[in-house]
């Protein structure tokens, strides 16, 4: 808490980019079609930063100092160059994917890596299940499965859930599987008949749940402000029919 108090001004540095910060993890974005734009407005709040850092006696590690540029595939291939993003002397190394708060992100703003490193751990807790499962009855089945497996189906869903078709089957067949190891069936059993016998719901229910939940959330005060702040009602210029309770696309 006294560290958060510390830095906790360290977001005012910037003068163009946006800085995010939690805890000691802080993260600056600036959103241009310009690279040299993008060179000189980071460079200079980099060099805010820099400064800050150096008058609150502060230092960076270098070597987790990362930079990634973000647009589609066909905007990133027709740059012939990259920025040189320097801080404290020392040129940042540009990525093609970063991990923030447990979610990988990627240039492109895909799912592709995101999905992949979340289905090898689900896949690694279920072999860890179906091990155990001789031991152990089907409650205390459930119990590891609602430890090992199930946060990592829930974690960021409202945001990675609305990933491609073939990364959302992805993630499908592996609570198929969990279902068929928790219920002792076969591998080739008929899922359906297994999520009711469990009561449990399918990985796009319980995506649509945690949507509604929150913007439920976001309507009524509940949820952070920059999270209230997106969901708006719908305010139509004249009278429509079925106008109310809808919400303002952006």
């Amino acid at each position: 808490m006294l560290f958060i108090l510390y830095i906790n001004d360290l977001p005012n540095c910037p003068s163009n980019s946006v800085g995010r910060m939690y805890a000691d993890d802080t993260q600056m974005t600036f959103a241009s079609n310009n690279i040299e734009t993008i060179n000189d407005v980071m460079n200079l709040d980099l060099s805010n930063v820099n400064t800050w850092l150096s008058a609150n006696k502060l230092t960076l590690n270098s070597s987790k100092t990362e930079f990634m540029l973000i647009g589609s595939r066909q905007r990133l291939v027709t740059y012939d160059t990259s920025p040189k993003l320097i801080l404290a002397g020392n040129i940042i190394k540009q990525v093609s994917s970063v991990k923030s708060l447990g979610v990988h992100i990627d240039e492109n703003l895909s799912w592709n890596m995101h999905i992949e490193k979340k289905a090898k751990k689900i896949a690694s807790g279920i072999g860890a299940i179906k091990r155990c499962r001789p031991f152990v009855n089907q409650t205390t089945l459930e119990s590891v499965f609602n430890a090992l497996d199930q946060p990592y189906f829930n974690y960021c869903s409202e945001v990675c859930g609305h990933c491609n078709k073939s990364l959302s089957n992805k993630l499908q067949k592996l609570q198929n599987r969990a279902v068929r190891i928790l219920t002792f069936s076969s591998y080739d059993s008929s899922a359906d008949p297994l999520f009711e016998q469990l009561n449990w719901r399918r990985l796009d229910t319980q995506r649509q749940i945690q949507v509604a939940t929150m913007v439920y959330k976001s309507i009524h005060g509940l949820a952070p402000n920059y999270l209230g702040s997106l969901v708006t009602k719908y305010d139509p210029p004249y009278n429509l029919r079925n106008s109310e309770n809808k919400l303002a696309v952006p």
